[in-house]
């Protein structure tokens, strides 16, 4: 162990020469520290495992031997409430006990930004921790609000809206920002010479518009669609939510001093909620649809559960091939191998006084052509939801249900392979199945780690640059986002998932980039296959200025192939045949990295996300590369 010397005795982890902070868990169980930092789970932790006893028992020890006191500080107290507010307040009075103090020996300090009631925090604080209420004190902040608060003017809004957002992020100089804002600091009468930071400071500090912004995000959170609004009153709406967006952007650049606050440290939150699913209405041609958009596999589509369309058809969940994308729609029964009437929900298992009724089971209706035999025509009444009526109503349509679902349908166990016999295994248009023999034919709600990865990577984009120029070791010019989760299983997974699918997601737009380049040339073009797939990420990558950081394993490299393409890309701006033809002799002798290599196979062949899945070609010798 790394941790252990040749002795098998642990060493001491220090930072600095006689640092005295314990940075392991063995040097914690040797030494008990004065100030231990730690979550309620591992407190728990240590105080059942008898290696961690010596902690406690040289901690009470000490204790019994001096009048000092326990200092406890619980961050964030409020989220300690109803039943696991109840464990953690059991967990403090079980470590009084492993240390023998009295209440009034341990001194105890709550911090919370979330009462609003001074009374009832203090109660709070001294049910979580077993104290007298008498002994807390509450000590709550005062809003310190700015003067001259006033709703901005249409002039105030047609000057800020001036200010070029996209131009003040692009450029990393001071200089070219000033004069970017120096319209609005003439508008506010500041008087050059300027510095950015302390004359948009000198500029705001007494702008009614953003004493009126301050004071009101001061006071409580504001959903950002109304802010314009508020602060620009009777402005019209798409100029006063520019403006304040504006306002919002330089308030944060203005500073009075260096190292101070900005005017408005602002903190935006963000909300996304996943798709549950979609819902369509079963009639193609829906009256609720314009009548150029009818005709098609079904009617108009909802994003939440409905019975019946605007048109009054009947509305089920849309379920799609995932290989073909062919169009579903998913219904219920409670005889699957006689369907009459089709509901929209599955709805539960319950227990009458005379017998019992199971769940529901899904019945799949395919809504386009199907080219294999094992289907059944059926005929589905669109106002009463019943499958092959005795007789039609006005308005029907045919559908297709699979064919042999009394084969399976005495399955006891509806998970494995031979179970819910309602559904298409396989596709009954492209004839595909998806892994261990389950359906390809899947719901849309939002799940996995990739619609989190897309998040990610749009809240860098959105961030504002700090200034200082782009490099290619920190290209992000300060962007950065930091994920938190509350399973230590999913940010396990998540952080390695959202490298992969980030990697994935910069190299196919480079494969296709990097292989059009090559193909640029007829002389070189039919030379060109996959074994040039290293050549077209390098060569895009520093074309487009693409930092590429793949794993590298004891003995490989990516800069000696780098280096070429760089000096390549450097000296021809336009290749020739011949220089291309040279570049791509050079760099077949190259050998990327195996976890590149990995990574640029992935997106060629990947069922879902390849290039040929996502139709990503630029050129017909880019189609013949990727399929052969």
């Amino acid at each position: 162990m790394r941790w252990q010397d040749q002795n098998k005795n642990f060493k001491r982890c220090v930072a600095l020469p006689n640092d005295s902070e314990l940075l392991t868990r063995h040097e914690v169980q040797d030494l008990a520290p004065d100030v231990l930092v730690t979550n309620y789970s591992m407190l728990e932790y240590m105080l059942m495992r008898p290696i961690e006893r010596p902690i406690f028992d040289n901690t009470k020890k000490w204790l019994s031997s001096n009048n000092e006191r326990l200092l406890l500080v619980i961050d964030e107290a409020h989220l300690y409430k109803g039943a696991a507010g109840t464990e953690v307040a059991y967990l403090i009075r079980r470590l009084r006990m492993r240390l023998g103090l009295d209440p009034e020996r341990l001194q105890v300090i709550c911090t919370s930004a979330s009462f609003n009631d001074d009374t009832y925090a203090s109660k709070f604080a001294a049910q979580l921790t077993g104290k007298d209420v008498k002994d807390f004190v509450t000590i709550t902040g005062h809003l310190q609000f700015r003067p001259k608060e006033a709703p901005g003017n249409l002039d105030d809004a047609r000057e800020l809206c001036k200010i070029d957002l996209d131009s003040l992020y692009k450029v990393s100089s001071e200089t070219e920002q000033i004069a970017i804002v120096s319209t609005f600091l003439k508008y506010r009468n500041i008087k050059p010479p300027w510095d950015l930071h302390s004359s948009l400071y000198e500029a705001l500090k007494e702008f009614p518009p953003m004493s009126r912004l301050v004071n009101i995000t001061m006071s409580s959170a504001q959903p950002i669609d109304i802010l314009g609004v508020k602060v620009f009153g009777q402005v019209e709406k798409e100029l006063a939510d520019h403006a304040v967006t504006t306002l919002m952007a330089i308030g944060s650049l203005a500073h009075p001093n260096p190292g101070e606050p900005s005017l408005l440290p602002c903190r935006v939150h963000s909300f996304f909620r996943g798709l549950p699913g979609l819902w369509v209405c079963l009639d193609p041609n829906c009256g609720a649809l314009p009548f150029e958009n009818r005709g098609g596999p079904c009617g108009k589509l909802y994003s939440q559960p409905r019975q019946t369309c605007e048109c009054g058809a009947r509305v089920l969940e849309l379920y799609t091939c995932r290989k073909c994308g062919t169009s579903y729609a998913r219904a219920y029964t409670d005889n699957i191998q006689s369907p009459d009437y089709l509901w929209s929900e599955a709805g539960a298992a319950f227990q009458s006084t005379s017998s019992s009724y199971d769940e529901l089971e899904p019945l799949d209706l395919l809504l386009e052509q199907p080219n294999d035999a094992n289907v059944e025509p059926v005929e589905y009444d669109l106002v009463t939801g019943r499958i092959n009526p005795n007789t039609l109503g006005l308005r029907n349509r045919q559908v297709f249900i699979p064919k042999n679902r009394a084969a399976h349908s005495n399955s006891l166990n509806l998970n494995d392979e031979l179970g819910r016999p309602g559904e298409f295994k396989p596709c009954a248009v492209c004839g595909n199945a998806a892994s261990f023999g389950r359906t390809s034919v899947q719901d849309h709600q939002t799940k996995g780690d990739q619609p989190f990865q897309a998040l990610i990577t749009r809240q860098i984009q959105v961030q504002p640059p700090s200034n200082v120029r782009s490099t290619s070791f920190a290209p992000l010019r300060g962007r950065k986002v930091l994920i938190f989760s509350d399973s230590r299983q999913t940010a396990a997974r998540l952080a390695p998932n959202l490298q992969m699918y980030s990697q994935h997601d910069t190299l196919r737009p480079l494969i296709v980039f990097g292989f059009s380049v090559l193909s640029n040339s007829q002389k070189t073009k039919p030379f060109v296959s996959l074994e040039d797939l290293y050549l077209a990420v390098l060569l895009a990558s520093e074309m487009l200025k693409v930092r590429l950081r793949p794993e590298l394993k004891l003995g490989e490299s990516i800069t000696t192939a780098q280096n070429i393409v760089k000096d390549a890309v450097n000296n021809n701006p336009v290749f020739s045949d011949m220089e291309l033809f040279n570049l791509i002799l050079k760099l077949r002798s190259e050998s990327p990295p195996e976890s590149l290599l990995r990574a640029m196979v992935h997106c060629i062949d990947e069922n879902y996300y390849g290039l040929e899945s996502l139709a990503l070609v630029m050129s017909r010798g880019l189609c013949e590369i990727t399929l052969d």
